[in-house]
């Protein structure tokens, strides 16, 4: 399965604001 790499850039910012909320 391919992802885009705008999903990826995508997933990378959700990651990080949650990590940063914690």
């Amino acid at each position: 399965m391919y992802l885009p790499e705008s999903f990826l850039i995508l997933f990378t910012t959700v990651c990080q604001i949650l990590l940063f909320c914690q």
